[in-house]
C-alpha cells in the first residue's frame, strides 16, 4: 500500500482545468449579468496593436462555448476518471475501500481505511465517524470475509463533507449556471 492515498488534487493538469474552468464560468456569469454589450465594430489594443472587431457579437458566444468545453473537459476528468471525494465517502460507507489495493495484512488495511477516513471524513470539534473492523489483524492477509463498516458519521463531518463536494463540483455547475443565465439574462434583467 502506499503512503499516501492518491487525490484528484494531486493531478497538476487537473489543478489547471479547474482554475480554466471556474475562471470562464465567473467570466461569462459577470458577462451575462451585466448585460454587456459592445458597440460594432468595437476597437480595442492588445499589447498597443489597435484591432477593430467587427462581430462583437459573437464574444458571448464564444464564452458560451468555452464555458461548455471546460465544465464538461473538467466534469470528465475529475468526477468520471477519478475516484471523486463523493465517490470515495459513497464506497467508504458501503464497506468497500476506495482506490485498488493488493493482497495487504489486516494492519495495513486497517491503516488505510483509517487515512482514508481521517481524508475524506474529518474530524470536526473533535469527533470523527466510528470504524468497526470484521477480521483478525493478527491472521497474516486479509480473507474474502473481511470487512469493515463506519458505524456512524456525526451531522458535523456530514455539513463540512457537503460543503466540499460543493466546492468539488464547483467547475461544473457554475458553468452550467453561467450558461444558462446567458441564455436566459434578457428575459430576467429587461
Amino acid at each position: 500500500m502506499t503512503d499516501q492515498l492518491p487525490s484528484p488534487s494531486d493531478d497538476f493538469e487537473l489543478s489547471k482545468s479547474r482554475r480554466f474552468a471556474l475562471a470562464i464560468g465567473l467570466v461569462l456569469l459577470t458577462y451575462a449579468l451585466a448585460g454587456v454589450e459592445l458597440k460594432s465594430p468595437a476597437e480595442i489594443a492588445p499589447l498597443g496593436i489597435p484591432l477593430v472587431v467587427k462581430r462583437a457579437n459573437l464574444l458571448g458566444i464564444g464564452l458560451v462555448l468555452a464555458a461548455l468545453y471546460a465544465g464538461t473537459r473538467y466534469w470528465f476528468h475529475a468526477i468520471v476518471l477519478t475516484v471523486s471525494p463523493m465517490r470515495a465517502r459513497r464506497r467508504l460507507r458501503r464497506g468497500q475501500y476506495p482506490f485498488h489495493a493488493g493482497p495487504v495484512t489486516g494492519i495495513e488495511f486497517a491503516e488505510a481505511i483509517e487515512k482514508a477516513t481521517d481524508r475524506y471524513f474529518p474530524s470536526v470539534g473533535g469527533k470523527a465517524p466510528r470504524l468497526a473492523f470484521d477480521f483478525e489483524v493478527g491472521t497474516g492477509f486479509l480473507t474474502s470475509g473481511s470487512s469493515f463498516k463506519i458505524e456512524k458519521v456525526p451531522c458535523r463531518n456530514r455539513v463540512l463533507a457537503g460543503l466540499e463536494n460543493l466546492d468539488y463540483t464547483a467547475p461544473v455547475w457554475l458553468n452550467v449556471l453561467a450558461v444558462a443565465t446567458y441564455f436566459g439574462a434578457w428575459r430576467w434583467f429587461r
